[in-house]
């Protein structure tokens, strides 16, 4: 198999498949590093979130930190504090009380 020749560099271009918080975070990454990227979402708007809730957990946190955007997001959510896992037909399958172990991390 041929070399690859290192005296040549080759413009590349990241491709994210998803705009989550994953695929955003992501982005948001390569885009301070000055990486040429695209996300690509197969939604062509915002889904609905309605009783959707997201959890930051301390590792999260922390890269949200990194970015500068932990103080922002922090000032615009409401912290779960119950949780309740439901069935399908939308009976309650068990309650956790979350905030008894958040606040333990």
């Amino acid at each position: 198999m041929a070399q690859p020749d290192s005296t040549t560099s080759k413009p590349f271009r990241v491709i994210i498949v998803g705009a989550g918080i994953v695929g955003l975070s992501l982005s948001h990454a390569l885009q301070l590093a000055n990486i040429d990227h695209v996300v690509l979402e197969k939604h062509d708007k915002i889904v609905s979130v309605r009783g959707a809730a997201l959890i930051i957990w301390p590792p999260v946190a922390r890269i949200f930190d990194q970015f500068g955007i932990l103080d922002k997001i922090a000032r615009t959510i409401t912290p779960v504090g119950k949780e309740y896992i439901r069935w399908p037909d939308g009976s309650v399958s068990r309650y956790d009380p979350v905030q008894q172990y958040m606040s333990k991390l």
